[in-house]
């Protein structure tokens, strides 16, 4: 398991940015959605221990997943997909140092209508993710 997951960041300004949160001193992970249909925005808590270890201290870090929501996706499938997102990054990368949550799939690529093709598949449309637009650490 690695040390650190590392939550990339981009602000509707453009502004691009990361948090790494260390991974020996979570404690616990809880998500919500709050908002209706396309606009929901989903929130991932993740509590820290309490300082068992010199320098560490407790609190929260707090990531924001910006709307939109597409269909067929749900509020629900969205908070389920956010937890899967930051449990898959907590397993990822063994012996490693960091290893990078990759937000929830927003639109899934589309292929071209499958006629017996063989080899190379073109696709029509690339896969869409959302983006985390904050990740605060509070004390």
């Amino acid at each position: 398991m690695a040390k650190f997951i590392k939550v990339p960041t981009t602000s509707g300004a453009g502004v691009v940015g990361e948090t790494l949160i260390p991974i020996n001193q979570i404690g616990g992970m809880a998500a919500v959605s709050t908002g209706a249909g396309a606009n929901a925005i989903t929130t991932l808590t993740v509590s820290m221990t309490t300082g068992k270890t010199a320098g560490v201290t407790s609190g929260i870090y707090v990531v924001v997943l910006s709307a939109p929501i597409v269909a067929p996706a749900t509020t629900a499938t969205r908070v389920a997909d956010m937890i899967a997102s930051f449990n898959a990054a907590l397993t990822a990368n063994p012996g490693g140092v960091v290893s990078t949550v990759v937000p929830p799939l927003t639109t899934a690529q589309a292929p071209v209508a499958q006629s017996g093709q063989q080899g190379r598949i073109i696709i029509t449309a690339q896969p869409v993710r959302n983006q985390f637009t904050s990740a605060v650490f509070t004390a």
